[in-house]
């Protein structure tokens, strides 16, 4: 029956802050997602898209796949993710999209192929699913000459902010708002916080989810009122562009006072030691939690001591903010979805920092 927007796809999510849930999309919703984000980026017939991701995960499926195959243009499939993803990327045709998640494009950017490679066709490189820290985009314009494009999306609502395609984007920023969605940023009580203001962040698109698969009661406590309640937290800027905040759960509550990770993560990535830092809690007997941090270091780099990095983060943050441990790692632990595995970090801050 062409009336009616038959379910098509069940997908579950990463599962990094709770137990996977199953996400239903209808064949309409999907097809809509798909038109709206090559209306964003601008997809044309023109366009080849080298896929590095399985097709079955959605930024692939919908971004690379169904919306570069909806305008006319061509979808190139990579057997590997990133092995010999050089290789696939200069065979021919001469690939103009790409879409990957950043942990990838800091694994294929550490090949010295990537600066050696012709990048002189590519139009555009998406960066989704987590953050994109200030090194990799300067890496990734220092070898291909352009912008890695920070997106955002969730896999109850599609993609619903990016950085402009053109000009200058925001390092940190996740950008704005895609055409057709509207984002709230809120308090606790539901009320609009004001530019700067860090809150939850609510998305209201004709894409949401139908729900999550047998759990009614889960779908009916994230969407409320026609707004889906994401579980983000973030800020606008005075100019719109909305910036990432961590995760309600990730916040850190030391006594009676709320620790952002993200900010801490920020301060830490400012000494000039530190490629990134990673915050998370571990438990503390007088205060219920406290932040310590990860650090992976810049190459050829010396660890900073304990207290000199306390001395770094005095003037930058309230005290309840600095760690009270710091680690070294040589590489993040990942979800099977290659995103940052935080919960594989807490266990780890909690068993001393042991880096295993």
């Amino acid at each position: 029956d062409p009336k009616v927007d038959h379910l098509a796809l069940i997908v579950y999510t990463s599962g990094t802050t709770s137990r996977p849930k199953a996400v239903v999309h209808t064949q309409d919703r999907m097809a809509r997602r798909a038109a709206a984000f090559a209306e964003e980026v601008g997809l044309t017939a023109a366009d080849v898209s080298f896929v590095a991701h399985m097709i079955s995960r959605p930024l692939a499926l919908l971004a690379q796949v169904i919306a570069v195959l909806n305008v006319g243009g061509r979808v190139v499939l990579h057997d590997g993710v990133a092995k010999n993803f050089w290789t696939g990327y200069a065979a021919g045709p001469p690939k103009t999209f790409v879409v990957t998640i950043p942990a990838v494009a800091a694994e294929v950017l550490a090949d010295p192929a990537a600066a050696a490679a012709d990048h002189s066709h590519l139009r555009l490189w998406v960066a989704g699913g987590d953050s994109v820290p200030g090194p990799l985009q300067a890496k990734f314009q220092a070898a291909t000459g352009k912008n890695l494009i920070e997106m955002c999306g969730m896999t109850e609502a599609g993609f619903y902010a990016i950085n402009p395609t053109r000009g200058p984007v925001r390092v940190g920023s996740i950008g704005r708002e895609m055409k057709g969605g509207a984002v709230r940023i809120v308090d606790a009580a539901g009320r609009d916080v004001p530019p700067g203001e860090v809150g939850e962040m609510l998305l209201q698109t004709a894409e949401v989810m139908v729900g999550y698969w047998n759990d009614t009661a889960e779908t009916f406590r994230v969407i409320r009122d026609g707004w889906l309640h994401t579980g983000d937290l973030a800020r606008r800027d005075a100019d719109g562009f909305l910036w990432f905040a961590g995760r309600c759960k990730d916040m850190i509550c030391r006594g009676g006072f709320k620790v952002a990770p993200p900010m801490v993560e920020a301060a830490l990535a400012e000494h000039p030691a530190v490629a990134r830092a990673v915050v998370v809690p571990v438990p503390d007997p007088t205060c219920g939690q406290a932040p310590f941090a990860f650090l992976l270091l810049r190459p050829g780099a010396e660890r900073p001591t304990d207290s000199a990095l306390r001395t770094w983060l005095a003037d930058k943050l309230e005290p309840a903010s600095i760690p009270i441990g710091y680690a070294v790692v040589t590489e993040w632990p990942q979800t099977y979805e290659g995103k940052l595995d935080r919960a594989r970090l807490a266990w780890m801050a909690a068993n001393g920092g042991a880096v295993v």
